[in-house]
């Protein structure tokens, strides 16, 4: 798995929560693992 550059975690520090939640949808449609990931940690059933 790729570490995340520094320059990588400083551009997404300046995107707006909607820029966030935009890339964590569209991350989520392509992935159904990080889709249950995020769902187990988060949003428990």
């Amino acid at each position: 798995m790729p570490v995340p550059s520094p320059d990588f975690k400083k551009a997404l520090k300046r995107l707006s929560d909607s820029e966030k939640e935009a890339l964590l949808l569209r991350a989520v449609r392509r992935d159904a693992e990080l889709y249950e990931t995020f769902r187990y940690e988060w949003w428990p059933m």
